[in-house]
């Protein structure tokens, strides 16, 4: 395969509602879409996204971008011999984001040729159908999505006191029921003492989850958490690639590895990463950095190629973007569609 066309292109799309971190609150996202057409004429989708605080950075991705999409950059004209290879030749390691974006309008590229969906790709007997979550602020929210079959959902807390944020939480798990599960998001927001005060206070509510209790590099807080309470705790911020991972499970600091292909370097390192966690016992989610739903829709085709364990997907908050296709939700599932 070689490629005759290889371009980028900056978006900027509305979120379908309100994002509201630890930190931030967002309605916009910003990113740039890959495109790479072949020699027979077939089209393949990258999406490069970044957020502050996570990854290289809006303005790395940028120089990066720059560099491998000029005409003597590398992508252009570039014969395809294997997609790990070509992704080593281009250095696109400084950027996570970028070598995300590229490898997955390599692979979307090779899905149109031979018209085989992503996740039969990389597993045959990949699922048409995951479970997803639903990204919630309020009971109203919550009891909403439940309403509609959602059966997982996940509410950001650490922007306002524990205090308050337990009292949120309480008065979402009286709105759901019992049945339901209730992951949370930190953003590794907390302090050791907010977090112990947190999660004493939340041991009756027998959530999923709390993710990112603390910030990325408290892998001894994370520890004494784990030990201290039954709550299972997950890792996002804290695993960029297989050493962070592999020293989480060593220091026995995290029951969950939450996973973003676009910030770890791709779907191929995301699988990676996903089946290193397994073997060592532990559960995996994959999920998303808020991108397009060009990039959305690689994480669902990752998603899928796992096997169910029935870990809700990380949908988070959608990103308005018709002119992409994207995967159908009816009842608290993804349906992907057959066609890559």
């Amino acid at each position: 395969m070689k490629i005759a066309q290889a371009n980028f292109r900056a978006y900027r799309l509305p979120l379908e509602s309100k994002l509201t971190t630890s930190t931030t609150e967002r309605t916009i996202r910003h990113g740039w879409h890959i495109h790479l057409v072949d020699t027979e004429g077939n089209t393949g989708w990258g999406d490069v996204a970044t957020w502050p605080g996570f990854g290289s950075g809006h303005h790395v991705a940028l120089k990066v971008l720059r560099r491998v999409f000029a005409p003597e950059g590398g992508l252009n004209n570039a014969e395809v011999s294997t997609i790990p290879r070509l992704i080593q030749t281009l250095n696109l390691s400084e950027s996570p984001e970028v070598q995300h974006g590229v490898e997955l309008a390599l692979l979307d590229l090779l899905s149109q040729t031979d018209q085989t969906p992503l996740r039969q790709r990389l597993n045959r007997e990949a699922a048409c159908r995951i479970p997803v979550c639903a990204l919630v602020q309020t009971a109203q929210e919550a009891a909403h999505a439940c309403s509609t079959g959602t059966q997982t959902i996940k509410l950001k807390v650490g922007r306002e006191s524990v205090a308050n944020d337990v009292q949120r939480i309480a008065g979402v798990r009286s709105a759901v029921g019992p049945r339901i599960k209730i992951r949370i998001d930190a953003n590794g927001a907390w302090s050791l003492e907010q977090a112990k005060a947190a999660f004493k206070a939340l041991e009756a509510m027998k959530l999923e989850w709390i993710e990112q209790p603390l910030a990325a590099n408290n892998i001894p807080g994370n520890q004494e958490l784990r030990s201290t309470f039954s709550t299972p705790i997950a890792i996002d911020e804290g695993i960029t690639n297989s050493a962070d991972l592999q020293l989480h499970i060593k220091e026995g600091a995290l029951d969950v590895a939450v996973i973003k292909p676009m910030f770890v370097g791709g779907i191929l390192a995301a699988r990676s990463l996903a089946e290193m966690a397994r073997g060592a016992g532990l559960k995996v989610a994959i999920t998303t950095a808020i991108e397009s739903n060009v990039g959305r829709m690689g994480a669902l085709q990752l998603a899928a190629s796992l096997e169910n364990d029935a870990i809700a997907f990380g949908l988070g908050t959608a990103v308005s973007n018709a002119h992409f296709a994207d995967a159908s939700i009816t009842n608290g599932y993804a349906y992907l569609p057959n066609t890559p």
